[in-house]
């Protein structure tokens, strides 16, 4: 993440804090002294300031030091830079001769960006590069391009996606005929589209063999992934691949997951989006879930959510029965039981496009809720599971390594 974007975002959780604390001391004046109200609403704001710190501002060192010992150091520096560093300021600008109003805004100026380095480098310090050091290598191996040919089943669910799926499915096959490879699937799972979908289907099966999985009606995200797991596996072929049909990823790049596959010799190969082309509100939404999901299930994934995924037929095999998430809990989920199983890792970034037409539904209320309530009964049923066979916790480190992303410019 750039210095640049990481102001951006340290500037919207401020204000977002704000409003949160002003908030808090409306309802509170009213119940306590207008000091120990604004003392509480500060308190409260400062949590929240620190979650969204985690989760947003520096969500990539969330590794290394415990949570306690950084929301202690974090309440500390808050505490320090509001008592001290902008009333002193403030005092002094004010004695310089400033107005009040001058003074007021420099001073809280300059105690933000004091806030924002103390952050930077001591509160949130080292732990990105913590992160890094801690994952194993894995042993490169000589890849036989000319020899080697894999076998693959690709699916991907669509919903209303009546505009974009038929140039997925063209993409795929375009990919699979130009890497020679002949023993190959293409199955969509329409999940219930209320649009024409059902009828783009029928006019893409005139022109490639695809295989339709339909749901009478919409099931969830969750549910269209485990139909097609069921479906890719009936196929018999070596590798398992998921896309999403709405066209923010191109199916050509499953070429680089083939590779890393191949060369770093894993059952598994998640897809990393390397330049995310949703607006923030998706942003904001997706790191949130992944910040929750992580300490949840405790896995050990860098965008768990990305609907690009590569996987050899045993490994899913050896969990699909064991999945049952409807939404989006279903990806966490999928990570848990595959790291419980003992199934290797590797994150390649990969190409993000922005939607050609067609809108998301995964922000919806039904959605989110019930996304949370599959991921705590995954919680319970995985913890369950750890105390009766005295299993090691799915929480240690899983094998990485990261293989820069080639592909198609994006805009």
């Amino acid at each position: 993440m750039t210095l640049a974007h990481r102001i951006v975002r340290f500037g919207s959780v401020g204000v977002t804090c704000y409003l949160v604390q002003l908030s808090l001391l409306h309802v509170l004046q009213s119940r306590m002294h207008l000091y120990l109200a604004d003392v509480s609403a500060f308190l409260a704001s400062a949590q929240v300031n620190f979650a969204l710190s985690l989760l947003l501002t520096w969500a990539d060192r969330r590794g290394g030091e415990r949570l306690l010992w950084r929301l202690a150091k974090f309440n500390a520096n808050a505490l320090l830079s509001v008592t001290v560093v902008n009333a002193a300021l403030f005092w002094l600008l004010v004695h310089a001769g400033l107005r009040l109003w001058l003074a007021m805004l420099l001073a809280n100026a300059i105690s933000a960006g004091c806030t924002f380095a103390v952050n930077h480098f001591f509160v949130f310090k080292g732990n990105l590069a913590h992160h890094r050091e801690s994952r194993e290598e894995p042993e490169m191996i000589e890849f036989p391009i000319v020899t080697y040919v894999p076998s693959v089943a690709l699916f991907m669910p669509a919903f209303n996606e009546a505009a974009n799926v038929g140039d997925v499915v063209t993409r795929a096959y375009d990919y699979f005929d130009g890497a020679g490879i002949s023993k190959r699937a293409v199955i969509v799972v329409d999940d219930g589209s209320s649009d024409e979908t059902p009828a783009a289907l029928e006019d893409i099966r005139d022109r490639y063999p695809i295989e339709v999985v339909t749901h009478p009606a919409n099931a969830g995200y969750g549910r269209a992934l485990r139909s097609g797991f069921e479906a890719a596996l009936a196929t018999g072929h070596e590798w398992i691949a998921f896309c999403d049909s709405d066209g923010q990823f191109d199916p050509a790049d499953l070429a680089l997951f083939l590779v890393a596959a191949r060369s770093h010799r894993v059952d598994v190969v998640l897809g990393v989006r390397a330049k995310r082309a949703d607006n923030l509100t998706r942003r904001a939404a997706g790191r949130v879930w992944h910040g929750i999901s992580r300490v949840v299930l405790k896995y050990d994934a860098e965008d768990v959510d990305c609907g690009f995924k590569l996987l050899r037929r045993s490994a899913i095999a050896s969990v699909v029965k064991d999945l049952h998430s409807d939404y989006a809990a279903i990806s966490p989920e999928m990570l848990a039981r595959l790291h419980r199983a003992g199934h290797r890792f590797i994150e390649v970034p990969v190409p993000h496009y922005p939607r050609a037409s067609g809108k998301q539904s995964g922000l919806h209320p039904k959605v989110v809720l019930r996304s949370f309530v599959d991921l705590y009964a995954v919680r319970r049923e995985l913890s369950a599971d750890r105390v009766k066979r005295k299993a090691p916790s799915v929480g240690q480190p899983a094998t990485h390594h990261y293989v820069p992303a080639v592909g198609r410019e994006v805009g």
